[in-house]
């Protein structure tokens, strides 16, 4: 569900995700701030995502972690809202 939604709102570099139940997404595309992108992200979509800086202090500016570890009425809402926010 995830993995088909959020590339149709711009997040197109995900993560293998192997046994995890989270992406980490590679958004060097869209900003080299991703706390200011995980910000503006929850206060326009509302949507939570936590900036790749808090794992990774070297390329963490360019990505985040998005946990899909929710209902599927959640993420299909949540991909619904960030395609809304990226038109």
């Amino acid at each position: 569900m995830l993995r088909a939604g959020l590339p149709k709102a711009g997040f197109e570099n995900l993560s293998a995700a192997n046994g995890a139940f989270y992406f980490y997404i590679d958004v060097h595309n869209m900003t080299n701030n991703s706390t200011a992108l995980c910000q503006e992200m929850l206060d326009i979509a509302k949507v939570s995502a936590t900036p790749g800086l808090d794992f990774d202090t070297s390329r963490g500016n360019a990505t985040i972690r998005m946990s899909y570890a929710g209902s599927t009425e959640s993420i299909e809402e949540a991909c619904y809202r960030l395609q809304k926010w990226r038109a």
